[in-house]
């Protein structure tokens, strides 16, 4: 902690504190994003990890394409660009960079979870409108539905309006709830980043939540599972029913699939 300190200290003396704030949020934003997105883009490519892969993929290059332009705009300019105008008008107020660690680990601990539970349920309610208003829909969530099944692309591909609502604004939200200090901010940005192209990877581990098979089913039906990881909300709501009903019918495929080949096994 002294070290992110004194590194923040220097900073703001060198640069002053609206390029410390850009320069060590899009470090972070990075931090979380270029390492997963590059290896689940390798693995895709070269057909690594192919037992975990939910589902073949065959790569809309177009849109892929039309992405990776984007992505290459939006990192080096638009979010730059952004921070600066929320450290500005927002968080300097609210976020002091003369003390920019916690207190202690257990404030940072439940800076974090109080975060993450808060965030989790605004991600439910809000991605649940955006499906149910159409005209939020049409304005703010389509574009990101031009992927009907999930790729790291897809994690980026966001109309501004979608970035704006989902995590500028609660962003502004989560730091003046819970006190964020610099250092808890970042850690922050940079898990919700790489979550965010975790559930888009195209890709589930047995030892991870199903969040990346339950968005990627969202995906090609286009409707429930809005939850990203704290699935509690689509639970209660039977916002996953359907899912939860069709994955049942393809278990029921893949038993009697089985059971003719063992039947047709032993006939030979």
């Amino acid at each position: 902690m002294d070290a992110f300190r004194s590194l923040v200290q220097h900073s703001r003396a060198a640069l002053g504190d609206t390029l410390t704030f850009v320069i060590f949020t899009s470090l972070a934003d990075e931090a979380g994003f270029q390492p997963i997105f590059h290896f689940f883009k390798a693995c895709v490519k070269n057909g690594w990890l192919k037992a975990y892969q939910i589902q073949a993929k065959s790569a809309d290059t177009a849109l892929e394409s039309t992405t990776a332009k984007g992505m290459l705009k939006a990192h080096l300019v638009e979010a730059p660009a952004v921070l600066a105008g929320v450290w500005l008008l927002w968080f300097r107020r609210w976020m002091s960079l003369d003390n920019p660690t916690p207190t202690s680990f257990k404030s940072f601990a439940m800076q974090l979870v109080g975060t993450f539970l808060v965030s989790e349920t605004f991600q439910y309610w809000w991605h649940r409108l955006e499906h149910e208003n159409s005209w939020v829909y049409r304005h703010v969530h389509k574009k990101h539905h031009e992927y009907s099944k999930v790729t790291p692309y897809a994690a980026n591909h966001n109309a501004a309006l979608e970035v704006a609502f989902t995590i500028t604004l609660p962003s502004l939200v989560w730091v003046h709830l819970f006190r964020h200090s610099f250092f808890t901010f970042l850690v922050w940005r940079a898990w919700g980043t790489f979550q965010n192209v975790l559930v888009h990877t195209g890709y589930q581990f047995p030892f991870l939540p199903k969040g990346t098979e339950r968005h990627d089913w969202h995906h090609s039906h286009n409707k429930g599972n809005y939850a990203n990881w704290l699935t509690i909300w689509d639970v209660i709501t039977g916002t996953d029913a359907t899912y939860v009903n069709w994955k049942v019918r393809q278990a029921e495929k893949e038993d009697g699939a089985r059971q003719a080949d063992g039947v047709a096994s032993k006939a030979a």
